[in-house]
This record gives C-alpha cells, sequence and structure tokens, in this order.
C-alpha cells in the first residue's frame, strides 16, 4: 500500500498519463526490487521509489523529464551479489594464479607441474601463507573474501585496516612463524613476501597516491611510513610485493596511478628498500559508461549537474581533486553508484545532500543515493 503511495506521487510529479504510469511503475518495481532497494544508506524508511520521488522535485518540471530518463538509461548500479562475486573470484583470478607464477619462476618448473611435484607443492603452500591481505577501507569486503577462503586463508592472515598497532603486528608475526614452522619453511623464510592492499573503487588513484606540495603521500605512502616504524619491517622479507587491487577502477586511475608510480619508485626504493609494486582491478570501468556531451541524454543531464551545484559541499578533501566537483571527484562524471556507497567522483546530482543557501544563491541539493562521507 504504501509503495503504491509513492507510485501514484511520482506519476503526479512526472505528470505522467495513466498509460505511461503502468509502464514506468513496472520498471521502476522491477528495478527497485532488484537492485535499487538494497541500497545501504537511505534514510530511515525510505526505499528507491521515495528518494526518486524527492529527487525529482528539485528540478523545474520542464527538467524532470531528462533527470528520470537519464536514471532510466544511464545509471550504473553495482549490486551485492555482482560485489560479492568479484570478491569470491578474487583469490583464484589473481592471487592464486600470481602464486603458482611465482612458484615457478623461483623453483624454475612449468608451472602445470606443480601440484605433481611435491617440492613445488610445498613451496606454493608456503609462499601461500606467507601472503598476507590488508583492507584500506570497509568496501575491501575482507568479510567476504576470508569466509569464500576458508582453509586456503586463515584468519591471521586478513587484516581490515592497515594502520594498525605494534602489537597487533606482532602477533600476526608470531602465528605465522608457528604455521611456517609447522610447514616445514625455512628460517630465513619465516616473514610475509607478498602483502595485498585491497579496496573497492578507484576513481582517480588520488586517495592512493598523490603529491602534496612536492611531498608524496597518500594510503600507499601512509602504509610504507607504518611498517617502517620500530621493530615492523623485520615481519616483512628483505624484497617484498605489494599487489593493489580494486575491485572497480576507471581507465583514468588505471593510467594516472601507473604514471605516478614510475614517478615515485624510485624514491620508494631509496627511502623503503626494494620494494615491488603492482596494480590489478577485477573491473576496469569503460569510459563509454561516463557522462557525455556526446549524447542528447548526457548532455541534458550536465546541465542540471551545472545548474544545481551548490559549491558548499566542497572541502578541503575534495579539493585534492581539482577545485569544483560539479561534475564529480577529479571531473571524473561517473553516474555509477556502489550499493553500500555512491562514489565522489559520480556527480555529486545524485549523491550530494545540502540545504539552499540564497545569500549566495546556491540550490538546495537533494540525493538519489545519500553518500557516506568519509571525512567531516
Amino acid at each position: 500500500m504504501r509503495g503504491a503511495f509513492w507510485l501514484r506521487v511520482l506519476a503526479d510529479i512526472m505528470q505522467w498519463t495513466d498509460d505511461q504510469a503502468q509502464v514506468e511503475y513496472a520498471w521502476i518495481n522491477l528495478m527497485a526490487l532488484y537492485k535499487y532497494d538494497s541500497y545501504r544508506d537511505y534514510q530511515a524508511g525510505m526505499r528507491f521509489v521515495e528518494s526518486l520521488s524527492n529527487w525529482l522535485q528539485q528540478f523545474e518540471v520542464t527538467e524532470r523529464h531528462f533527470a528520470y530518463e537519464f536514471i532510466k538509461h544511464n545509471l550504473v548500479y553495482i549490486g551485492t551479489s555482482e560485489m560479492e562475486r568479484m570478491v569470491k573470484q578474487f583469490f583464484y583470478k589473481f592471487v592464486y594464479k600470481k602464486l603458482l607464477d611465482v612458484t615457478a619462476s623461483r623453483l624454475c618448473v612449468p608451472g602445470y607441474t606443480i601440484l605433481t611435484n611435491s617440492a613445488a607443492k610445498r613451496y606454493l603452500e608456503i609462499l601461500q601463507r606467507r601472503t598476507l591481505f590488508m583492507g584500506l577501507s570497509d568496501g575491501a569486503r575482507l568479510d567476504v573474501l576470508r569466509r569464500a577462503n576458508i582453509g586456503r586463508i586463515s584468519n591471521e592472515q586478513v587484516v581490515i585496516a592497515t594502520q594498525i598497532d605494534e602489537f597487533k603486528w606482532k602477533s600476526l608475526f608470531k602465528d605465522l612463524k608457528k604455521d611456517l614452522t609447522r610447514l616445514g619453511a625455512e628460517e630465513n623464510d619465516k616473514q610475509f613476501c607478498i602483502v595485498y592492499l585491497i579496496d573497492d573503487f578507484m576513481g582517480t588513484g588520488l586517495s592512493f597516491l598523490r603529491k602534496d606540495n612536492k611531498v608524496w603521500t597518500g594510503k600507499l605512502i601512509k602504509f610504507l611510513d607504518s611498517i617502517h616504524s620500530s621493530g615492523i619491517r623485520k615481519i616483512f622479507s628483505d624484497e617484498f610485493e605489494i599487489c593493489a587491487h580494486h575491485f572497480i577502477g576507471t581507465k583514468k586511475s588505471e593510467h594516472d596511478i601507473t604514471k605516478r608510480y614510475n614517478e615515485v619508485k624510485d624514491e620508494i626504493k631509496k627511502k623503503y628498500g626494494n620494494i615491488t609494486i603492482s596494480f590489478s582491478y577485477s573491473m576496469i570501468f569503460p569510459d563509454t559508461n561516463k557522462i557525455s556531451d556526446t549524447t542528447e541524454e548526457g548532455k541534458e543531464f550536465l546541465k542540471l549537474c551545472k545548474k544545481y551545484y551548490n559549491p558548499n559541499i566542497e572541502s578541503e578533501h575534495t579539493g585534492v581533486g581539482g577545485g569544483s566537483i560539479e561534475y564529480g571527484f577529479g571531473g571524473c562524471a561517473l553516474p555509477l553508484i556502489l550499493e553500500h556507497n555512491c562514489p565522489n567522483n559520480s556527480v555529486p546530482l545524485l549523491w550530494a545532500e545540502i540545504e539552499k543557501d540564497e545569500g549566495n544563491n546556491f540550490q538546495e541539493m537533494r540525493p538519489l543515493f545519500r553518500r557516506r562521507q568519509r571525512h567531516s
């Protein structure tokens, strides 16, 4: 009953005929049930149809058609099932494949013989235990990763954050040495040699690695600084590898993070030692899905993004991406929603929530998919 009421409200907002309303109701109900109602950050008591009705009312009547049609045809929503599929595939598509390649390379044996070669199989098992998995945010879904790989990954190999205290590091090291002794590893091999830094999404890569006032910073540098504190570096082998894996990346982040790393890798080697860093993605968001003025729907929606942009949503953190974020952080212009949060690389018209500023003539912004800010 409540859902039917809001569908009637939506029909009034959009000024649909009865026949048109029936067609749209079918689409809205399907998508709400199949995807959009599962979004985690709606306000209490609200789901997709209520949020859509509220969101559309911020536009003038003549603009609502363009806004609605864009959502219907261009929005990209990564739901729980899609995200969990990427997490569950991660170990075999990326980790295990890498471990096989490293084993084959170091023992000079063909990869297809490893599981039938007792020495190689033992080396692979030891290498697998010497691999550490760390989350860069709650989007890393390490709980799903751990449960999907019971018997392959132990609890002592999974850490939900990269900034942990010395006691936790020592506990990880103690458990590692205990397990490696049981597996018959050599004494000089009882250290972590591969670290996976995992996150859900990379839009520009600036939060992971960037240069501020001629100083390199970001999550990567903070992690390197933390493990080079007193007593921690010995937990890792002299030449260990960091594998930064994001379940979803953009073409921009894939290109820019590689470029920035090539600029800083000599400095990293000089300061932190001979550490190898690589980047991988379960999925690259295609540029063809970005909001572009090359299509009529894209052009009209970008006009709305500009008209209804309130600069008061900007902060020192958004400034890292280069000024205005009317087309999203870093100007990414994404129509992307992740079921647990909306990336700020998506256009703020989809996620921003701020009151009207009459003194500066700035518009109120109502969110369709309310974003949980990581920085206040």
